[in-house]
């Protein structure tokens, strides 16, 4: 079965749900929040900060709240990565909350989350991850949270994890609590294999239709001679070839089925006998 190609922002938000204290919770889950709280685009931006849930300050902004074991190149498709949120307050304030979810802009769940840290619990069907009684409570204003991130396919792209948190005041009521959320965006490594993307265009091959779905067209607009188109995915893995051996004519246009392909992103490349003409990447979507 051909995975699905994402292109995509991926979406992590995280919405701090905080009770007066641990004994007081009157106006607040103590077994998590709401689904759809993470200020996401995909969950039409809300939060907590509504009313009969907490209010008292216009949400702000925050940096510097997420880190990762992801490297700095970008992450590998397939891998898993830890990922920690911390919410930072004034030293008073030291119960805390959270929600967060790996989205697309349209809300669909990318990559796969797995709950790690004591008090912290999947809903929604694994789309969403967020506390419960045993995991809000944090020390000198400071409260975070450990979970592991399976990172998705090739050709997913850039990653972008929201994040939105509240600092409750203590007053046992819903007045007064303040959400901040932050943004972290992460990239997808992708495979070098030694090839200059451009070399293809400026000898005036076209690729298209990019992305592509069934099939795919090689337009060779200057009569370049060349033998071999070989495919290969962001791994550096064959996984296509045709030549002029099994009587195809590779003239000025042709057609390459993409039928066994998975979707996802790869690197076409054109070959005169054993001399690389240049290389250009594409979408199976």
């Amino acid at each position: 079965m051909r995975k699905k190609l994402l292109t995509l922002t991926f979406v992590v938000t995280f919405s701090t749900i905080f009770v007066g204290s641990v004994y007081n919770n009157a106006h607040t889950n103590p077994d998590g929040s709401p689904n759809s709280r993470t200020g996401s685009p995909g969950d039409g931006g809300n939060t907590c900060a509504i009313s009969g849930c907490h209010t008292g300050f216009t949400v702000g902004t925050k940096s510097n709240v997420f880190t990762s074991t992801i490297p700095t190149d970008g992450y590998t498709p397939g891998t898993k990565y830890t990922i920690t949120a911390t919410a930072r307050s004034s030293a008073n304030r030291n119960t805390f909350g959270f929600q967060l979810s790996p989205q697309t802009n349209a809300g669909v769940l990318v990559g796969t989350m797995t709950s790690t840290s004591a008090g912290t619990k999947l809903t929604g069907g694994g789309k969403y991850l967020t506390h419960t009684q045993s995991g809000i409570t944090g020390s000198g204003g400071v409260k975070s949270w450990s979970f592991d991130w399976t990172a998705p396919v090739a050709g997913t792209g850039d990653v972008t994890f929201y994040g939105a948190f509240n600092h409750a005041n203590g007053n046992g009521g819903t007045a007064g609590d303040s959400i901040f959320k932050s943004t972290f965006v992460v990239k997808e490594k992708v495979a070098a294999i030694g090839i200059n993307n451009n070399d293809l265009s400026q000898l005036g091959f076209t690729i298209y239709p990019n992305p592509a779905s069934n099939y795919i067209y090689v337009e060779n607009k200057n009569g370049v001679v060349y033998h071999n188109i070989e495919i290969y995915d962001m791994n550096g893995k064959l996984v296509f070839k045709l030549n002029e051996e099994e009587n195809i004519n590779l003239d000025l246009q042709f057609k390459l089925d993409l039928n066994s392909l998975e979707k996802g992103l790869y690197l076409m490349k054109i070959s005169n006998n054993n001399e690389v003409l240049g290389a250009t990447k594409f979408i199976v979507k």
